[in-house]
C-alpha cells in the first residue's frame, strides 16, 4: 500500500541550503517571503527560487538553523 505524505517536506541541500517541497506548498510562500524581507527588518530565509514541477510547488531557500521546542 502507498501512502500520501502528509505536509511539505525539506531537505537540506548544502551547507547554507534547503528545499521545500510538497503539494501543500505554494509559490505564495515564496512570494510572501521576499516581500517581508524586502519590506521589514524581520530576519528571513532568502529565497533563491521557487517553481512548480509534477504538480507540487518547490521553495529553494537558505538554511537558518534553529531550536526544538
Amino acid at each position: 500500500m502507498c501512502y500520501k505524505p502528509l505536509g511539505p517536506r525539506t531537505f537540506r541541500i548544502g551547507p547554507h541550503t534547503v528545499v521545500k517541497y510538497g503539494v501543500s506548498v505554494d509559490l505564495s510562500e515564496a512570494e510572501a517571503m521576499r516581500f517581508v524581507s524586502e519590506h521589514t527588518s524581520i530576519p528571513i530565509q532568502k529565497v533563491y527560487s521557487a517553481w512548480k514541477y509534477a504538480g507540487m510547488s518547490v521553495i529553494k531557500m537558505d538554511y537558518i538553523q534553529g531550536t526544538s521546542a
